[in-house]
């Protein structure tokens, strides 16, 4: 996976690497590289998630996490770039005759990744779970159904997302809980604090 900002040159890029998962980033820090796993290339699915709060980014895989701290400056952003795209499985070999609008220019030399890639999905800020929408593709070769497709029983906003036997809904920033997402949370105050009618006085 690969994705950059343009004219700022940050960038991320997610490899497997003998078995490792590596993480390579510039955020405006300068270049770091984190290292989770061993013998992901087992032929097993396998979890994997990048999150980024603050100056903090954690890679988890499998439940198990690397967090790096970076320089809190390389988070303000005076403009947000809406036009970046996330590469998945290798970068569009047209990019080979434009290496100058590439921030990691030697991400075109990496190996197009072989293997089986499923539920993938990004929040923003804590939001629920959405699938990005595929703008092209090519060198892809579906093997089995995507079941989420076929019958996507989740309510409220909740993602779906598949197995190997069935699908599970992903309820993350919806406010619902339950298998489908169907049971609304409830919050509980547990302090009560006084409040003032319009002469001042408690209630």
């Amino acid at each position: 996976m690969y994705t950059d900002g343009g004219e700022d040159y940050d960038f991320m890029e997610l490899k497997l690497v003998d078995g490792t998962l590596k993480l390579r980033f510039d955020l405006g820090g300068g270049a770091m590289i984190m290292s989770v796993g061993q013998r992901l290339n087992n032929m097993q699915w396998h979890t994997v998630e990048i999150q980024r709060a603050k100056a903090q980014t954690n890679l988890v895989v499998n439940n198990i996490a690397e967090t790096m701290e970076t320089k809190p400056y390389d988070i303000v952003r005076e403009e947000e770039n809406k036009e970046s795209f996330v590469f998945i499985g290798g970068m569009p070999m047209e990019y080979g005759a434009k290496l100058d609008r590439l921030a990691l220019p030697s991400v075109i030399f990496e190996p197009q990744f072989r293997g089986s890639i499923q539920n993938v999905l990004y929040s923003n800020c804590g939001g629920p779970m959405e699938a990005p929408i595929r703008l092209e593709e090519s060198g892809i070769r579906g093997t089995e159904k995507d079941l989420c497709l076929e019958n996507d029983p989740c309510l409220n906003g909740g993602t779906c997302l598949t197995t190997d036997k069935r699908v599970v809904c992903e309820c993350t920033g919806t406010s619902y809980i339950g298998d489908f997402c169907q049971i609304a949370l409830t919050l509980l105050f547990e302090r009560m604090f006084p409040i003032e009618n319009s002469k001042g006085k408690k209630q």
